[in-house]
């Protein structure tokens, strides 16, 4: 038993040098892969942020958030449907700089299904939330893509990525 708890925890380590002991267990019954954690967790918290555009008169209004990460309670370690959609965001904004960082163009960026999926999600955000979604001046929005890494104030908030002016009404359907 003692045996069995050494390679057990020995091959939940994070370099895959120690997998060797698991390919005595071809099943995975007997050597369970525990790694809870991926070889670079996250650290950052991701956030959505928007702001309102007029086309007449060039202005711009303040920055408001998209999506807020909600505070952790302790039912939250059983229960948290919530965190889907946290997790979604976070899977998408890094899907879609992944492929801005790869040096495509705007208007490829534009094509990309995770593109549109953020612009509708902050046009929905930005219509149930507040009050200038209703006026006609401010007809055009505009996201940012911001990481910080939460309590800390130790780091500086990070903007990823910056938008287009887009329309609000518009629904993005160059998705190939």
């Amino acid at each position: 038993m003692a045996a069995w708890l050494v390679v057990t925890v020995v091959s939940q380590h994070p370099d895959r040098g120690f997998d060797k002991l698991r390919k005595a267990d071809p099943t995975g019954l007997l050597i369970p892969n525990w790694r809870f954690f991926a070889p670079e967790p996250a650290v950052d918290d991701t956030h959505l942020l928007y702001r309102f555009h007029s086309p007449e008169t060039g202005e711009y209004s303040q920055w408001y958030s998209a999506n807020q990460a909600q505070q952790r309670k302790l039912v939250h370690a059983f229960w948290f449907p919530g965190r889907r959609e946290e997790k979604a965001v976070f899977d998408v904004t890094a899907g879609l700089l992944s492929n801005v960082n790869s040096g495509i163009s705007a208007s490829e960026t534009r094509q990309l299904s995770a593109f549109s999926l953020l612009s509708n999600y902050v046009r929905r955000a930005a219509d149930r939330d507040h009050p200038l979604a209703e006026s006609p001046e401010f007809s055009q929005v505009q996201w940012l893509i911001a990481r910080f890494s939460g309590y800390s104030e130790v780091e500086d908030v990070a903007y990823d990525y910056v938008s287009p002016v887009l329309s609000r009404s518009a629904v993005e359907t160059e998705v190939m």
